[in-house]
């Protein structure tokens, strides 16, 4: 398993990795909106 995700990160080429910063960027962007939507709501 661990092996397994070592070859992905080693075969991940930079564009992959680009694409995986945004997705994570993407995501906590939404995290942070839904928080400060729930504290404005309260």
């Amino acid at each position: 398993m661990l092996a397994h995700g070592q070859q992905l990160t080693v075969r991940a080429s930079p564009p992959f990795l680009l694409g995986v910063g945004l997705l994570l960027l993407g995501i906590i962007m939404l995290v942070v909106a839904f928080v400060l939507a729930r504290r404005s709501a309260e």
